[in-house]
């Protein structure tokens, strides 16, 4: 059985009680609607608004003078990583990563990747809860929403390693782009 198959699995049998049915469709946020069905309007509707997104401006300092936030944005949780690993200990989520559309009307589109350890990446991402994938290749980023992109270590070496990582979120030619390095040791 997969990994995420018994994640998904294991996810199930550790709810209990009655669940109400999963709305369809995503929560546009800013458009004063309820998209999805679920009685929560933009940014009340944490689950797709929220958080970053529901940020438009900052101060950044003391003065009250407010400053427009990016269109693109990744929320970058600390730079370069470095993880211990066990061979029987994955997967290993690694890094979490909130990539942000402000734009009121233009969809944008967000790649992630890390180098190849001989002929196969030892990560794969997750995007909103999908299932696992090697790269994330123009994932859609529509206009007023966000997306969380999780990264996890594969246990495919079982030796140290260090190699570079990118995320990148490009909303109409106005792009933002991350990278860094991600170095993982057996215990």
């Amino acid at each position: 059985m997969r990994w995420w198959t018994m994640a998904a699995v294991a996810a199930t049998v550790s709810c209990s009680g009655a669940t109400e049915p999963e709305p369809e469709g995503r929560e546009i946020c800013g458009d004063e609607i309820d998209n999805n069905g679920n009685g929560l309007i933009d940014c009340e509707d944490t689950k797709y608004c929220g958080g970053l997104q529901c940020l438009t401006t900052t101060t950044g300092d003391d003065d009250d003078d407010t400053t427009d936030l990016p269109v693109v944005e990744i929320d970058d949780p600390g730079g370069n990583v470095s993880f211990s690993f066990t061979p029987g200990g994955c997967p290993q989520l690694v890094k979490t990563y909130h990539v942000v559309n402000r734009s009121d009307d233009t969809d944008g589109l967000v790649d992630a990747s890390c180098d190849l350890l001989g002929n196969d990446s030892v990560f794969r991402f997750v995007v909103d809860g999908s299932n696992p994938t090697q790269f994330v290749v123009d994932e859609d980023l529509y206009a007023g929403t966000q997306m969380q992109l999780d990264m996890y270590f594969t246990c495919g070496t079982n030796q140290a390693f260090t190699t570079r990582c990118r995320v990148k979120g490009d909303v109409g030619g106005i792009i933002t782009q991350i990278e860094f390095d991600v170095s993982g040791s057996p215990f």
